[in-house]
């Protein structure tokens, strides 16, 4: 038999006592101050436009069809109230916005208030990952660690959907093992099997850059089917052959569902010339794509061109962000899960897989982005806290006393360091509200932005214009005439401001802003492949800067040099 048996019961009012004290520490340190942190990555603002649209044409929807109310055209509300189409193949985590936008409405909190939610979520299951493939010592020391994880913490109250990632693989993990209990009954773990597979496409769905677990839980079941048709019974062999296809059947469902879903929108909308050309946007080239059709062209198409040489990148993020004493004690403890005999042969692959292969895939594929590992972080826990816990046992054997004056030392500096290390989390700020709130003020938000996705969130479409493809290939000056003509006075630019054109950014360097004000963004640099542009983020100001169109045209008029096509 190649199944394992259940490490241990969770049970003990000690246990969920403590558990329930790791988990409101969490929650306090995901949550403080999270309603006034705003949105400071792309990312981030672009899938809350996308919610935002989703949202509007749902509710036009039940106000026409429902509550029978005469209004405007679908076309013409996704216009006034939309944001942006596109999901990025990442309707998943659309999906999973919309359950909580009534709670947050469409605003910035919508976005970081899912991934704080999914965080405190990730936490508990990873301590019922633990508890089922170890004991309930490992499970409440890996949620302690996870706890204070600097990489769990950052990413649980940003925008970028690595916290719902997390929960999705952590869930469908904790599913597997189920499915794998020898102590349960064949129905149960087959229904356990089909429900991982389930959190497993979802997990796709809400990344497209998962889509090494169904590979990993496809190998896993492949090796049990395997060691069973050798060394098991035929029934055993039917039963895990049963298994591996409800996993097969789950992991397809909502992938096949989005698609079909998607083509049926698209028909739909093909069919409307006013909502054809809503969704064109301002320059007529844009359409929309069903999710295969997305996922290919973000994998397979023009968003696979990114290489940048950095074989150590990730070993040297962990070591700057959770310090390099825990960099050494997560290596040694995947070498020590690896050679434990101790430990059932699927438990150790399962922890390995999730630990250690986000670091190798995008090692390999020269694609250094930090958030592509954030996903790892439960595994990460577990595998220290199961060395951790093991040590202790030798320790413990050795001198109680002292293995428990260690332990409690151990887990006092790692809180203490942990709360000290998330200052920088809880200090980011976006600097755009009190931005608009400047223009505002003095009569109009309509403006340019390096920062548009978040302008577009907060002002609407029909107020913010992007300062990248809008001027590519152009003549700078020319380009914001025409914007001034449409109303358009204020230019918004972060220090960050690499991705704008050149042109642009060099009208800027002679010009003083009407405005200036913090933005938070070097925890950022990271999320960016290019080793230039990260060296550039990290040294620029935080800040964001208001400019008055009219000023730069004049300034341009008065002698500065030609800036036309510096790409």
């Amino acid at each position: 038999m190649s199944t394992l048996r259940m490490a241990g019961e969770v049970h003990g009012r000690t246990f969920w006592l403590a558990a329930i004290g790791i988990l409101a520490v969490a929650a306090v340190l995901r949550f403080h101050g999270l309603a006034a942190r705003g949105l400071v990555e792309w990312d981030g603002a672009y899938y809350v436009g996308v919610a935002r649209t989703w949202g509007a044409g749902l509710q036009w929807l039940f106000e026409r069809y429902v509550q029978n109310a005469a209004g405007s055209s679908l076309s013409e509300r996704l216009l006034t109230d939309g944001v942006a189409v596109s999901p990025t193949a990442k309707h998943g985590l659309i999906a999973i916005m919309m359950f909580g936008a009534p709670l947050t409405g469409f605003t910035e909190l919508l976005g970081t208030g899912v991934a704080a939610v999914a965080a405190v979520a990730t936490i508990g299951m990873c301590g019922l990952v633990a508890a089922t493939a170890f004991n309930r010592s490992v499970a409440l020391l890996s949620m302690f660690l996870l706890t204070f994880s600097f990489t769990h913490l950052h990413y649980s109250r940003s925008g970028f959907p690595v916290s719902v990632s997390a929960l999705c693989v952590t869930i469908a993990w904790f599913l597997y093992l189920r499915s794998c209990a020898a102590d349960e009954p064949w129905p149960l773990r087959r229904r356990m099997a089909l429900l991982a597979g389930l959190m497993t496409g979802l997990a796709v769905t809400v990344h497209y850059n998962l889509f090494w677990v169904p590979c990993l839980f496809y190998g896993l079941l492949a090796w049990q089917a395997l060691r069973d048709a050798i060394g098991g019974s035929g029934r055993d062999v039917r039963h895990q052959g049963g298994i591996a296809g409800m996993f097969l059947l789950g992991s397809l469902i909502l992938p096949l569902a989005f698609e079909l879903g998607t083509r049926l929108l698209q028909a739909f909308v093909g069919a409307s010339p006013g909502l054809s050309t809503a969704v064109q946007g301002r320059f007529g080239d844009a359409r929309l794509l069903t999710y295969f059709e997305e996922v290919y062209l973000h994998t397979v198409g023009q968003g696979n061109n990114f290489v940048a040489r950095e074989p150590w990148f990730y070993l040297r993020l962990i070591g700057e962000w959770e310090g390099y004493g825990v960099l050494a004690a997560l290596l040694a403890s995947l070498v020590w899960t690896a050679v434990r005999c101790d430990v059932p042969a699927l438990v150790r692959a399962s922890c390995l897989g999730i630990a250690a292969l986000p670091l190798l895939i995008w090692t390999l594929f020269s694609f250094p982005v930090a958030r592509t590992i954030g996903v790892a972080t439960p595994a990460w826990a577990i595998v220290s806290a199961a060395s951790a816990c093991r040590a202790y046992d030798h320790l413990v054997a050795r001198n109680r006393r002292l293995a428990r004056v260690c332990a409690a030392c151990g887990l006092i500096v790692i809180a203490a360091a942990g709360t000290w290390r998330a200052r920088p989390i809880w200090d980011v700020r976006s600097g755009m509200p009190a931005a608009l709130a400047f223009m505002q003020e003095h009569g109009s938000v309509k403006h340019i932005s390096t920062e548009f996705p978040l302008s577009r969130l907060l002002v609407g479409r029909a107020n913010a214009i992007d300062a990248t493809v809008s001027f590519q290939g152009k003549d700078t000056a020319q380009v914001l005439r025409t914007f001034e003509t449409e109303d358009y006075r204020y230019l918004v630019a972060s220090g960050g401001r690499f991705t704008s054109d050149k042109g642009l950014m060099a009208m800027l360097e002679d010009v003083d802003p009407v405005f200036r004000t913090h933005h938070s963004f070097r925890l950022q640099a990271y999320e960016y492949f290019d080793r230039e542009v990260q060296r550039a983020i990290l040294s620029s100001p935080e800040q964001l800067e208001v400019y008055e169109i009219r000023e730069l045209l004049e300034h341009t008029q008065d002698g500065t040099p030609d800036v036309r096509h510096l790409r």
